[in-house]
C-alpha cells in the first residue's frame, strides 16, 4: 500500500511534501520516485509550483503574509 502524502510547512519557507503524488501542478510535473518535494508558499518562485529559495531574498515570512491577507479582508 502506498503511503499518503504528508505536507509540513517549513518555518518561513516552502511546504515540504513527503510521498508526493506522481504528478503535481496544473502542468502535471512528473515527480515519480522523489521522496520529498518543496512547494512554493510565497508565490515568488520562478519554478512554480516548486520552491527555488526566492523567499530568502524576498524578505518573506508567513507572519507577514497572514498580516497582509487579514488586512485585505478587513478592507473589504
Amino acid at each position: 500500500m502506498t503511503e499518503l502524502p504528508k505536507i509540513t510547512p517549513a518555518p518561513n519557507g516552502p511546504l515540504i511534501v513527503e510521498n508526493p503524488p506522481n504528478r503535481i501542478g496544473a502542468v502535471e510535473t512528473d515527480v515519480a520516485g522523489k521522496p520529498k518535494v518543496a512547494l512554493c508558499y510565497c508565490g515568488a518562485s520562478a519554478n512554480t509550483p516548486f520552491c527555488d529559495g526566492t523567499h530568502y531574498t524576498a524578505a518573506w515570512s508567513r507572519a507577514v503574509a497572514w498580516k497582509v491577507c487579514f488586512q485585505k479582508i478587513a478592507d473589504l
